[in-house]
């Protein structure tokens, strides 16, 4: 039976690290951003762009601020996604 399975499937994120404020673009939609420092993220336009996804990581304790919305203060390990279904971006914190 192993060797049915003879190759692992390996999800690969394009991540990166933000400390001062960020603009993002669609092409970096998928991305996982690891935030430290209360930067403020700019997330793309909604128009045209549903299914649009970003999922953000607190490394310390900061306040973040997505699109002008004031997160508040967040503690390391802290997750939230945003997501799009082309009118607004919604904001998910996938930890309490």
């Amino acid at each position: 039976m192993s060797s049915a399975f003879n190759k692992g499937l390996i999800r690969k994120y394009n991540t990166f690290s933000a400390s001062s404020n960020m603009t993002l673009t669609m092409e970096q939609s998928g991305s996982v951003l690891f935030l430290s420092s209360g930067p403020t993220i700019t997330l793309p336009s909604v128009t045209d762009n549903a299914g649009g996804n970003f999922k953000f990581i607190v490394t310390d304790t900061t306040e973040v601020t997505i699109n002008s919305t004031a997160i508040g203060n967040s503690t390391a390990g802290d997750t939230f996604e945003c997501i799009t279904n082309g009118t607004t971006w919604y904001i998910i914190k996938l930890n309490f």
